[in-house]
């Protein structure tokens, strides 16, 4: 069925070279195949006819992320927010992107990624305030990084967030809070 429906949309972009719902029929096959590498180029085409394509951002940095291609990712969420600077989203993903980066010591163009990573969060917090998973990648950036009077400012801030977010979810929440603080403090 598949090899059939990719020969019905390549006969339809072979007519209409702009047709997007081809493009991303395609992408969609190749997803379904689970062949990443296909995904990655149908995508990659697609977004050089559509760049503007916001969801077609987000799948191929879902497929570059399962291939851990995080320069490629971060590239991928630089372009998200440019789409839509005001979502919260996209700089949380953009910082957790450049936090895996700088994790495998692979640093690319970027000159320090957990510092970038931590002004990413920063900046999702800004958008998000209390954002959980905003406030652990921030938290486990500053961890990362030279102890300053101002980072262990900043880190008692974050956990002093964290306790807040998690006193609201009741016994449950605060058995998983002793649990986080004690991960983050190790």
């Amino acid at each position: 069925e598949y090899d059939r429906a990719t020969k019905i949309y390549l006969s339809i972009l072979s007519r209409d070279e702009t047709n997007k719902h081809a493009y991303r029929r395609l992408a969609c096959i190749a997803k379904a195949k689970g062949d990443t590498s296909a995904t990655v180029e149908a995508l990659n085409k697609y977004l050089k006819i559509f760049p503007g394509d916001l969801e077609g951002w987000l799948e191929l940095a879902e497929a570059y992320t399962s291939l851990e291609r995080y320069e490629y990712v971060k590239f991928c969420y630089e372009e998200a927010i440019l789409i839509e600077p005001h979502d919260y989203r996209y700089p949380l993903l953009y910082a957790d992107a450049l936090y895996s980066l700088g994790q495998q010591k692979r640093k690319g163009n970027v000159r320090n990624p957990i510092e970038t990573a931590k002004t990413y969060y920063i900046q999702a917090l800004e958008l998000c305030p209390g954002n959980v998973r905003s406030l652990f990648g921030l938290a486990m950036c500053i961890r990362c990084l030279k102890v300053t009077p101002q980072m262990q400012e900043l880190f008692e801030w974050t956990e002093m967030e964290i306790t807040k977010a998690y006193s609201k979810a009741g016994k449950g929440g605060r058995n998983m809070l002793n649990y986080a603080l004690k991960a983050l403090r190790q």
